[in-house]
């Protein structure tokens, strides 16, 4: 686990930016930074599997978030990260970014890739337009693997399945 620096890393005027969510990812800025605490039977059996497959999940404070960041996973370090400032939609988050665990886990969970898991026609119009609305078209993998993820964040048990099948690789 994260523990608080003395002095954050971070000057002020460097929060909201992607030098803070760098600072976040390194374990250079710890402050406001705490493990996820589980609020569901879903979230619980999704936290354990991550936890089995090495996966640390934190909510942190929205400082460290640039845009309209909500959740990050990092894939080369297996980190997620979920902005309390959106807390309210936890689960949803939770999903989304454990279903990019999944999408990182078809390909090996100690890389930095992720891959699509559905295929295009299996995804619903409405993921694909959110996809599109949210991340535009320009890079084409990101719509990809995005869509699915959208899909799994508003699918009950959809990324606890999926993670599931990481466990018996």
């Amino acid at each position: 686990m994260f523990s608080p620096l003395p002095v954050n890393a971070l000057e002020s005027e460097d929060y909201y930016t992607y030098d803070a969510m760098y600072c976040m990812k390194t374990g250079e800025c710890t402050n406001d930074i705490e493990e996820y605490v589980v609020q569901s039977e879903e979230e619980k059996l999704i936290l354990n599997t991550l936890k089995v497959l090495g996966v640390k999940v934190y909510k942190a404070s929205p400082i460290y978030f640039t845009n309209n960041y909500r959740a990050l996973y990092y894939p080369d370090i297996n980190v997620i990260f979920i902005n309390v400032r959106y807390w309210k939609d936890q689960l949803e988050l939770l999903r989304h970014e454990s279903w990019h665990v999944a999408q990182d886990c078809k390909v090996g969970l100690h890389n930095s890739n992720v891959v699509p898991l559905r295929s295009h026609t299996d995804v619903p119009t409405k993921f694909k337009e959110q996809a599109i609305a949210r991340y535009g078209t320009d890079d084409p993998y990101v719509y990809k693997i995005e869509r699915e993820a959208l899909w799994a964040g508003e699918t009950a048990w959809m990324s606890y399945i999926e993670l599931e099948k990481c466990l018996n690789k």
